[in-house]
Formats: C-alpha cells, sequence, structure tokens
C-alpha cells in the first residue's frame, strides 16, 4: 500500500472518529418510513429542551440517577439538589423545580404528518426505575420543551415493582431558551414508532 493511501485511510478514520466524538453516539429520533423527497419543507429538525425532575417519594432530588433518553445514556446524571427554571423557559413552568436539564437532543421529520416517539428512562443501582414516553409532531414549532417528573425509590421499600409502566411526558413548543445549556452538537436520537 502506497503512503499516500496509508494517509488517506487515516485521515478518513480520523474524520470518523472526529464525527463520533463531536456529534455523540446518538442517532436521528425518526420513524424510519423514509423521506418524502418531493416535499421541499421536509426534512425538518426541532431542537428539544428535556427538563427533568428526579425525585424520592418523599419529594427529595435524588442525585446521581443516569438518563437514558432513547436508548442510549446521556453522560451528565442528576443533581443532588432542584434549581428552579428561570427565564428562557415556558413561562408557566416557571419557579418548577428540575434536577436535570438537557438541550442535546434533535428530532427529525421525514414528512408531513409524521410523529416521532421515543423513551426517557432514569435508572440508579439498588432504586427502582421510572420511565416516560414522548412524542413529537410534525407541526410543531422548531424548539420543543420536554418536561416531566420521574420518581424513583431505593429498591424494596414500598415497591411493587421495580420498574414503573411508562407515562406520557409533558410536551411544549416555545421559543428556544435564551442561554441554552449546551455548546456542543445536539445528539439526533435514533427512534422508530408503529
Amino acid at each position: 500500500m502506497s503512503r499516500a493511501s496509508m494517509r488517506y485511510i487515516l485521515a478518513v478514520t480520523a474524520f470518523l472518529a472526529l464525527g463520533l466524538l463531536l456529534g455523540g453516539c446518538g442517532g436521528i429520533i425518526d420513524d424510519d418510513n423514509g423521506l418524502d423527497l418531493g416535499d421541499p419543507q421536509y426534512p425538518q429538525y426541532k431542537d428539544l429542551t428535556i427538563i427533568l425532575q428526579v425525585r424520592d417519594p418523599d419529594g427529595w432530588p435524588v442525585g446521581g440517577a443516569t438518563i437514558t433518553v432513547d436508548g442510549t445514556d446521556d453522560l451528565v446524571t442528576t443533581d443532588d439538589q432542584f434549581h428552579p427554571l428561570g427565564d428562557g423557559y415556558p413561562v408557566e413552568w416557571l419557579g418548577w423545580l428540575a434536577n436535570w436539564v438537557s438541550d442535546f437532543y434533535q428530532v427529525v421529520m421525514n414528512y408531513a404528518g409524521d410523529v416521532d416517539e421515543f423513551t426517557i428512562e432514569v435508572t440508579k443501582d439498588g432504586w427502582t426505575t421510572d420511565r416516560s414516553v414522548v412524542q413529537i409532531f410534525d407541526y410543531e414549532p422548531e424548539h420543543i420543551f420536554i418536561r416531566d417528573r420521574m420518581v424513583i425509590a431505593p429498591v424494596g421499600v414500598a415497591q411493587t415493582s421495580a420498574v414503573s409502566a411508562p407515562h406520557p411526558a409533558l410536551v411544549v413548543g416555545g421559543a428556544a431558551p435564551v442561554s441554552p445549556q449546551s455548546v456542543h452538537p445536539r445528539i439526533i436520537i435514533q427512534s422508530t414508532d408503529d
């Protein structure tokens, strides 16, 4: 193999590795039904801000819990304190207490009428698991806020099941936050719906 070929292979490998590093391991939140090539308005990318209050049954914040968005663990765990939402969030949510916020995620709509669905799961070793389901519709605005209260408890503490049934998260469209949490490229997560 020539030196030029080796340099080309190394450059391509480095480029692909950089893409994974910057883009994360997530994929597209997408229904896999394909793109309508005849419609110039699609695909449409919608930025997501996910806001969670992860707490125990008594209402206390649970720190160090892992958040999984559509099967991919986020690198940031929950904080051990709640923080009130301020400016840049939906007005009706101001003051709501959260201990995990991310605006790293994005969904893609491929055609008119497209609906994408994904799950958010919270886990912690020795604790129960809670899950919510999020549905995003193509008619929603470019920025979407998702909010949910996730309740987990130490395993064996008055729990009938270690994994609760998924519940719907609250979804509201609105202007992008005044000061987004992330400066990193958004993670475009893979998802399918039926």
